[in-house]
């Protein structure tokens, strides 16, 4: 199995530290799903500031269902996660997936209530 295999198990299998530490050894990400898989539910900054600032990932990349890296971690309630990805300035809060639907009106239907009140600092 490829290092790059390797990592994308770790993140789906949620070990996040095995995540960071193969992270630097690995030669293409293929994001968006890494950074989307980091948000997920674990508030797993460190590892989306590294796929981010080091991999230079896009935290705008669309899946096939429409959503961005914000989408998957509003969704998830992954509070700090969401602080993290609108503070690169690099994300669109309004972004719509395929569904029409933006982070706010995820965690707004989802409940999530600490995540509506950090969307809308921004």
């Amino acid at each position: 199995m490829s290092l790059e295999d390797k990592c994308g198990t770790a993140f789906r299998n949620k070990d996040h530290e095995e995540a960071v530490r193969l992270l630097p050894l690995v030669k293409e990400v293929k994001e968006p799903n890494e950074i989307k898989i980091a948000g997920d539910g674990g508030n797993q900054v460190d590892v989306m500031r590294y796929l981010i600032d080091e991999c230079h990932c896009d935290p705008m990349a669309v899946s096939g269902t429409g959503g961005t890296p914000l989408h998957v971690a509003t969704s998830c309630g992954s509070s700090a996660a969401v602080g993290y990805l609108l503070s690169t300035g690099k994300c669109d809060p309004l972004a719509k997936d395929n569904e029409g639907r933006t982070p706010f009106k995820l965690a707004k239907e989802r409940g999530h209530t600490d995540t509506l009140s950090v969307l809308k600092k921004f």
